[in-house]
């Protein structure tokens, strides 16, 4: 991400897709990629990487994530999807902020898992089968001359890395 243009790059190499979210629009890049390490000697992952580009609009949130967000599940088998975490980001497009987005995500997630520990064992809860990772990034447009505070900053950066879900609030 260029922070001063917005210009996205990425490419997917079997990597969940990117979520982009903002006011005017909620999508998943979903580039081509082969995974990383499925092809020894490389030629076929170089062959079919797909670098895609793309201009954030100000106010546009980037969320990278690992498949333990979308695979979580409920007690009853439920997970979480694409769908789910798309509509709560959405809930909150526009938000200036990338840790408000980072928030609502982790919440919904919690309160899907009916839970507030993701520890094994943990009675009538969903869980997590996998590694939690989830980075939000919000462009809010290009950089003034001079910023006057952290605000003005044109990245907004939010990171959760929770050995457990935090708690929600009923």
């Amino acid at each position: 991400l260029d922070p001063a243009t917005g210009e996205l790059r990425s490419a997917r190499a079997g990597h969940c897709p990117i979520l982009i979210t903002g006011p005017e629009r909620t999508e998943y890049i979903r580039s081509k990629g082969l995974g990383l390490g499925l092809d020894p000697g490389g030629r076929l992952f170089t062959a079919g990487l797909e670098e895609h580009e793309m201009q954030l609009r100000p106010g546009e949130s980037v969320v990278l994530y690992t498949d333990g967000v979308v695979e979580a599940m409920t007690a009853d088998g439920e997970e979480y999807g694409y769908e789910r975490l798309a509509a709560t980001a959405a809930a909150v497009r526009g938000a200036r902020s990338a840790d408000q987005i980072r928030h609502a995500v982790l919440d919904d997630l919690s309160a899907f898992l009916n839970t507030t520990s993701v520890a094994p064992g943990t009675p009538g809860a969903g869980r997590l089968g996998d590694d939690l990772t989830l980075v939000v990034l919000t462009w809010t447009g290009p950089p003034t001359a001079q910023p006057a505070a952290a605000e003005s900053a044109p990245i907004s950066r939010a990171m959760a890395l929770p050995a457990q879900i935090p708690t929600v609030a009923t």
